[in-house]
């Protein structure tokens, strides 16, 4: 488990790690896909929520939300129309990277066993079943891994130029 101070408060926040909690929950519940689901969206949540909270308190005292205000604009109408569309980019930014590390999180839980289990096909499970082969027909373990890497880097790639796209404070011209 690992604590960092948070920036916003001042207090110590810790995290304990998915993969983890993760393999708890589905020798539990089973390695079933409601299972993986379920264990790694416990374990997913409170980033998503600080991250919210986190954008949230640093707009509610901007200066357009200020003007809001002394115009005469209601809490809701300031949330709706200011706030939540200002914290889009930062939420996504880090729900495509969230869905990187999600993707590697279930490959490690199909490598360990605790995956869908094998009539459907898995990319960690498929590559803990080429290691048998590893010596005679590498790319079996090696175009899964490969898959694994290459989705994740395009999701995070994705990920980063929808931020640039929706967060106004990155509308940079690059030469």
């Amino acid at each position: 488990m690992r604590c960092l101070p948070d920036a916003i408060d001042g207090h110590h926040a810790c995290f304990f790690p998915s993969i983890v909690l993760g393999i708890a929950i589905v020798g539990v519940v089973g390695p079933t896909p409601a299972g993986i689901i379920f264990s790694l969206s416990i374990s997913g949540w409170p980033k998503y929520a600080r991250m919210i909270r986190g954008s949230t308190l640093s707009l509610k005292n901007s200066g357009f939300v200020e003007a809001a205000r002394a115009l005469g604009a209601s809490e809701k109408y300031i949330l709706f129309h200011h706030i939540l569309p200002n914290s889009y980019g930062p939420i996504i930014e880090v729900a495509t990277l969230g869905l990187g590390s999600k993707i590697i999180a279930i490959s490690g839980l199909g490598f360990l066993g605790l995956g869908i289990q094998p009539p459907s096909p898995e990319l960690g499970t498929i590559l803990k079943d080429g290691l048998v082969y590893l010596q005679t027909a590498p790319m079996m373990s090696l175009s899964a891994g490969g898959m694994i890497m290459l989705f994740v880097l395009a999701v995070n790639l994705i990920g980063s130029e929808l931020r640039s796209i929706t967060d106004p404070r990155s509308n940079t011209i690059e030469l």
